[in-house]
């Protein structure tokens, strides 16, 4: 859902979310890319993250979880950067940590 999201703001068919823009502009401004470019790649890749987990697309399932878990911790930093919550990335990515580390007892090889 985040992800697509981002590819509505990015391509201007429903308005940027605010405090998405400031994140995304924090994030863009040091390698020259808009707060609509960052969310352009950031978007397919969080759809491709989750197909990745579901079994689905290009990406192995433990690929996906870690560039979901690297997205979330830069949200982390992006939240607190502008003063507002953490909670919801830090628990996404407590989740995934779960996901990643946890199933079948941590025994099944990649994933």
């Amino acid at each position: 859902m985040a992800g697509t999201a981002m590819i509505l703001m990015s391509s201007g068919v429903i308005p940027m979310d605010e405090k998405m823009g400031a994140i995304a502009t924090m994030f863009g401004e040091p390698i020259g890319a808009t707060d609509k470019q960052l969310l352009a790649v950031l978007g397919p890749a969080k759809i491709l993250g989750v197909a990745g987990i579901w079994g689905y697309g290009p990406l192995p399932a433990t690929v996906g979880v870690v560039g979901l878990m690297i997205s979330a911790t830069c949200a982390i930093y992006g939240h607190h950067a502008i003063n507002d919550t953490v909670v919801p990335p830090l628990v996404f990515t407590l989740l995934l940590g779960c996901l990643l580390f946890l199933k079948d007892g941590g025994k099944e090889k990649g994933m």
